[in-house]
C-alpha cells in the first residue's frame, strides 16, 4: 500500500459519512423527497426543512471518501 495514512483518511471518512446519513434518519432529518432525489421533490417548496441538506452533506462525505479511496489504489 502506497499511502497508509491517506487510505485510512478514506476509510473514517466513509465510516463517519455513513454515521451521518444514519443519524439522520433516526432523528427524523433523512431525505422526505423519496429515493432518487429528483430535483421537484428536493426543491425548497417542496421539501422545507434541513432534510434535503443533512442528505446532500452525506452524500459528498461519501464522494469524498470514494476519491480519496481512488487516490491510494493506484
Amino acid at each position: 500500500m502506497a499511502f497508509p495514512r491517506l487510505n485510512a483518511l478514506s476509510y473514517w471518512v466513509y465510516l463517519a459519512a455513513g454515521l451521518f446519513l444514519y443519524a439522520g434518519f433516526v432523528t427524523g432529518q433523512g431525505p422526505d423527497d423519496g429515493w432518487f432525489n429528483y430535483v421537484p421533490y428536493a426543491s425548497k417548496p417542496y421539501s422545507p426543512g434541513v432534510n434535503i441538506d443533512v442528505y446532500a452533506l452525506g452524500l459528498i462525505l461519501l464522494g469524498i471518501s470514494t476519491t480519496v479511496d481512488r487516490l491510494t489504489s493506484w
